[in-house]
């Protein structure tokens, strides 16, 4: 086999030539449309969203293809903000959100004073498609709809050009410690802490609350279920980990070229996390031999039949069935005897 870490600089040169300018592009089409986007839901004199919070693939360094999709949070500003909110645990595994007993007032929520998220997901819901629709531009067809936690945004140019951006309303929290269950910062990483550190001292968020969760109808209480992501703490800590970057990059890669996501609904956070779990020893290691390891991790949690959420205590992220996680392990196990040049020659 040729120098491996050759060929990789050459597949990462080519995502760097071919793919990234394309997405960039796209990117300053998403900005436009953003612009106005905000512009007309201010109009709604809603109170918000507070702040647009860009995450995703797209912003993280890690767009594989130029059809990428852009994820937009919008955090949602006061009352709707995590200092306001006491986070319990759920025994389904997610969370509900408490209003703080000293609040003068509360908004959407029972006689416990616990937030109906879904309510409140479906008001903004309404004032975000209403923002849309009133965004007019000649030479593009604009469309959207509602998906589970965002409003889908499809854009389709005179030129013939697409993209597609989630618009995803959620509350914000600043503090690590606000949340239980979380796993113990004493626990992570120690350059994951030094990150959460770094946003927790500028004020920046640090987790993202959800307005629903998935198969919320089979659970209790399913209205006031709600569940943190950790988008921009993931996007913050691989800008910073260049190296840790690329290996997920290439997982994705290699995810993409042999379809993963539709045969093993294989998601991209699947690889952050693990990236994240293991940062500590990743960043000894080389982009191709980092590639490898987390391959043979992720083929040990679908050993497992279910990947955790690493970040929440006890969280199960996705289950597979025995037959598909068998299926899955087989094609990891046939991606750990390639060399790079496998990946190369498909791009």
């Amino acid at each position: 086999m040729s120098d491996p870490d050759s060929i990789v600089r050459s597949i990462l040169g080519k995502l760097n030539r071919e793919v990234v300018p394309k997405v960039r592009r796209n990117a300053q089409k998403m900005e436009e449309f953003k612009e106005r986007f905000r512009k007309a839901i201010e109009k709604s004199d809603s109170g918000y969203p507070k702040q647009f919070v860009h995450c995703g693939s797209a912003f993280e360094g890690l767009a594989v293809k130029e059809e990428t999709d852009f994820d937009i949070v919008m955090t949602l500003g006061k009352p709707f903000e995590g200092a306001n909110f006491t986070p319990r645990r759920h025994p389904s595994g997610f969370f509900t959100l408490k209003w703080k007993p000293h609040l003068p007032s509360k908004s959407v929520c029972d006689s416990e004073g616990v937030v109906n998220v879904s309510h409140l997901k479906e008001d903004l819901f309404t004032r975000i498609v209403n923002a849309i629709d009133a965004v007019k531009v000649p030479g593009q067809e604009i469309r959207r709809s509602k998906q589970l936690v965002a409003v889908t945004v499809e854009i389709k140019y005179d030129s013939g050009e697409e993209i597609s951006i989630d618009l995803v309303p959620t509350i914000v929290f600043r503090s690590w410690e606000d949340c239980p269950d979380l796993r113990p910062p004493t626990e992570l990483p120690e350059c994951l802490r030094d990150y959460i550190d770094t946003l927790k001292d500028n004020g920046s968020p640090i987790m993202f609350f959800s307005l629903t969760v998935p198969n919320a109808d089979k659970y209790q209480n399913s209205d006031q279920l709600s569940s943190p992501s950790f988008g921009l703490l993931e996007k913050t800590f691989l800008s910073s980990e260049v190296n840790l970057r690329d290996m997920v990059r290439l997982v994705k890669l290699k995810a993409h070229q042999q379809d993963w996501k539709r045969l093993y609904k294989f998601q991209s956070f699947f690889a952050k996390r693990i990236a994240v779990k293991h940062c500590d020893e990743l960043k000894t290691k080389g982009v191709w031999e980092g590639y490898r390891a987390i391959l043979k991790y992720l083929d040990q949690e679908v050993e497992k039949e279910f990947i955790e959420d690493y970040f929440i205590i006890n969280q199960v992220a996705y289950k597979w069935k025995p037959e598909r996680a068998v299926q899955f392990r087989e094609e990891i196990a046939r991606a750990l005897r390639e060399d790079p040049s496998n990946i190369l020659s498909k791009m």
